[in-house]
Formats: structure tokens, C-alpha cells, sequence
């Protein structure tokens, strides 16, 4: 059997896909072996190639569809992390195939068959102030001539966050995200950059409050987002149908292998940090009049 090719009976077929994913599980019948297929593309990075915007070719959600793909990294070696899956060319739909690929003989209808891996290349980097937070205990002064001066310690915690544009589910290590991106060719960004450190910081300063009022210190932190597109790079794609199984060259025989969309983005923030490895940002005092409740 023929391979179908991209063309005007394709996009008839594509025109009918569903908008949304949502497949639990392919209900079709598949002839299996014994015989594990092997990641052939695991051992390293793949070579830097074009990448395709699914978007371009496709009519349903490749938001949702690179969702399930490439919800978060799970390994700092990125490239090990191979994943297998059936994909459904008429309604777009994808399903994980856990036997991870001990098949490929024939399926009840046309499927594709296909493993791979994901990328996070960092797309955007900006660095923004975040909201003033307090970081010291208030001191409050309710006398009516003397300076109150103390030494008081200021303690905060470095900050993260890990955002989706598409709804997906955790499971997910967190302290991985920061090595995948600096291995993705941006260490420059993370570096310095406290993104999945969880840790205390303290240190001690002197407050002066004058006479009838209360201050504190508070610190407004420079928050770093690096925004990524994953990027999923088919390793092996294999077409599935009543009359066998044949090799087929990338995402629907296009010979793109890496495929990604617009639609799904991740972004993660945490606190900049300085050249002592200390959270960057300005601490200032901040005072306002005593109340009598203050002084009660």
C-alpha cells in the first residue's frame, strides 16, 4: 500500500478533524511481537533541523496536542526521555502506546505509529520587578521625641513558578526545568537565576524610626521569566494499516521530524540573582504614622 501523501484529498480529510483532542484510548485492534524497537536518536541531541508549525497544516487543537506531548521535562538529559505514541491522521487524535513500541505488524485502521523526544528552547527572557514584599518585622516608635534605632533580619525565600499556555497534568520534577533550559543552550540565562532552589535567605540591617512612627523594610525582587515552545523531535514513525506497516518519513510523511506549535508555551519564573548568588532587588524602609492601636 501506497503512503498517502499531503494534498488536496488530505485537506478534505483534515477539513473534518475534531477541534479538540480528547482521545482516552484508539479503539482499533493491533497486531503485536515481541521484538522492542530502539530509539535510534537517544544517545544525543538531534541535529539541529527545520522545525515545523503544526499549525500551518493542521485544523485541529496542536496546542492540546503538544500539550500531552511535551508537558515538562522530566529528565536533565532531555534527549534520553523518549515517549511512544499512536497518532490517528483523520481526527488528529494521540494516544501513548505503553507497550513503547513492542509492535508494529498491522492495525484494524490507519494509524501512525511514532516515538520520539522533546526540546525546550527558550524563546523569550525578560526581567521585571515583582511585588514589594516585607521582610522584616514592623517596628513601631510611640514615643513623641527619641529615634528608635534596632538592628532587626530581614528573611525571604527565592521564588518559582512553572506556567503552561495549554492546561497539562503534574507529575513533573521541578529542580530539572532549570538544567533543561541551560542545556537547551542558555546557561547564561540560568545561572543566575534561582529557579527550583528552595532556600532561606537572612541578614541583618539597622532601622531608625523616628518618633510617632512605625516602619519596616520590604523588597522589591527582579523576577526573571524564560519562556519556551517545546519542540518534539520524532525519532521513528511507522504507518499502520489492515495490509501491514511501512516506514514513513517524519510528522504525516512530510519529512519534517521536529514539530511544534505556537499555541503551547511554558514559563517559568524565579528571583534574579546578583553576583554574590544573593536574590537581586532593592530593599527600602517604609514607615507611616503610629495609630492609636499601635500604642495601646
Amino acid at each position: 500500500m501506497s503512503v498517502r501523501k499531503a494534498g488536496s484529498s488530505h485537506r478534505a480529510r483534515l477539513s473534518r478533524r475534531k477541534k479538540i483532542l480528547g482521545l482516552a484510548a484508539i479503539g482499533v485492534t493491533i497486531t503485536t511481537t515481541t521484538i522492542l524497537s530502539t530509539a535510534y536518536g537517544a544517545l544525543l541531541p538531534a541535529d539541529p533541523s527545520p522545525v515545523l508549525d503544526l499549525n500551518t497544516r493542521e485544523t485541529f487543537d496542536t496546542g492540546a496536542l503538544m500539550a500531552q506531548l511535551c508537558p515538562a521535562p522530566r529528565k536533565k538529559e532531555y534527549w534520553t526521555d523518549v515517549t511512544y505514541w499512536f497518532y490517528d491522521p483523520v481526527s488528529g487524535a494521540i494516544a501513548e502506546d505503553e507497550a513503547k513500541g513492542t509492535f508494529l505488524e498491522k492495525s484494524s485502521v490507519e494509524l501512525h505509529a511514532f516515538e520520539g523526544h522533546c526540546e525546550w528552547p527558550v524563546t523569550e527572557v525578560k526581567d521585571a520587578l515583582g511585588p514589594a514584599q516585607q521582610v522584616s518585622r514592623p517596628m513601631v516608635n510611640c514615643g513623641d521625641q527619641v529615634t528608635l534605632t534596632e538592628s532587626v533580619t530581614q528573611s525571604f525565600s527565592t521564588s518559582e513558578t512553572y506556567t503552561t499556555s495549554v492546561s497539562v497534568g503534574g507529575g513533573f520534577d521541578i529542580t530539572v526545568i532549570k538544567d533543561v533550559l541551560s542545556l537547551s543552550g542558555n546557561a547564561d540565562v540560568t545561572n543566575s537565576w534561582s529557579f527550583g532552589e528552595t532556600k532561606t535567605i537572612s541578614r541583618a540591617v539597622t532601622i531608625s524610626v523616628p518618633a510617632r512612627t512605625k516602619g519596616h523594610f520590604e523588597r522589591v525582587p527582579v523576577i526573571r521569566s524564560v519562556v519556551s515552545q517545546p519542540v518534539f523531535v520524532i525519532e521513528k514513525n511507522t504507518l499502520l494499516n489492515p495490509d501491514g506497516k511501512k516506514g514513513i518519513n517524519g510528522w504525516e510523511d512530510s519529512g519534517s521530524i521536529r514539530v511544534t506549535s505556537p499555541a503551547f508555551k511554558t514559563t517559568s519564573k524565579a528571583d534574579v540573582l546578583d553576583e554574590n548568588d544573593f536574590p537581586a532587588g532593592t530593599i527600602r524602609a517604609q514607615d507611616a504614622p503610629v495609630t492609636s492601636e499601635d500604642c495601646d
